[in-house]
């Protein structure tokens, strides 16, 4: 799917079509972090009353820049507004026919904690080489990244279920005024109600921030 017509999708959501939906399916399982194909797929299962609708709509309000718009998206049909996307990415056509991502940094960004900004958006790269990176769990054993909920996630992606679930209350722990955050990530993630609770309790009394031991 070209630049063009991701564009027309996100201008005209009723457009969507079947082919159109494995193209996004293909372009959401290969850049997980570019949120866009994940709103319309979202969309798409919803409208048709697919079985899998729920699971899609979990993963699209995983990377969405704000959940309530989403929602709204999904529940009444507004098409997706450019401006309001404020995505920090720009598009550059490659061969006429893919896309490629350029993430622009925020200099005041803590280095993998979500800023205030950050936390309602996505930001992605497309890498030509992600065909021959290592595995992500294998990366990090080998070393000792620093805990992050990019890494967390891309863990989630690749199956490492548990490590991810505790990469993200480790992150929940260093950083306790984030920790509502991470925990309604985890309930999403995971399924496991508890973590409402926890994000409850931490909205109303932040966890200490004490040493974290290390991830393994």
């Amino acid at each position: 799917m070209d630049k063009a017509a991701l564009l027309r999708l996100i201008d005209a959501p009723e457009l969507l079509s079947e082919t159109d939906l494995e193209s996004l399916e293909e372009m959401a399982a290969t850049y997980p972090y570019f949120q866009i194909p994940h709103l319309l797929i979202a969309k798409y299962t919803h409208d048709k009353k697919s079985m899998l609708a729920p699971q899609k709509i979990r993963r699209a309000a995983l990377y969405a820049y704000n959940r309530n718009r989403l929602r709204h998206f999904i529940q009444n049909a507004a098409p997706l507004n450019r401006d309001e996307l404020q995505l920090k990415t720009h598009f550059e056509q490659v061969d006429n026919a893919t896309l490629k991502i350029t993430r622009e940094l925020d200099e005041e960004a803590v280095p993998g904690l979500p800023n205030a900004e950050a936390e309602n958006e996505t930001t992605v790269s497309f890498f030509d080489n992600l065909d021959i990176e290592e595995p992500v769990l294998e990366k990090f054993l080998d070393t000792q990244a620093e805990p992050s909920e990019t890494l967390a996630l891309q863990l989630h992606n690749e199956g490492q279920t548990e490590a991810s679930e505790q990469m993200y209350q480790q992150l929940a722990r260093l950083y306790p005024e984030k920790a509502a955050y991470f925990y309604r990530q985890l309930a999403i993630l995971t399924d496991k109600e508890i973590y409402l609770l926890m994000a409850a309790e931490a909205e109303v009394q932040p966890l200490p921030n004490t040493e974290v031991q290390p991830f393994f």
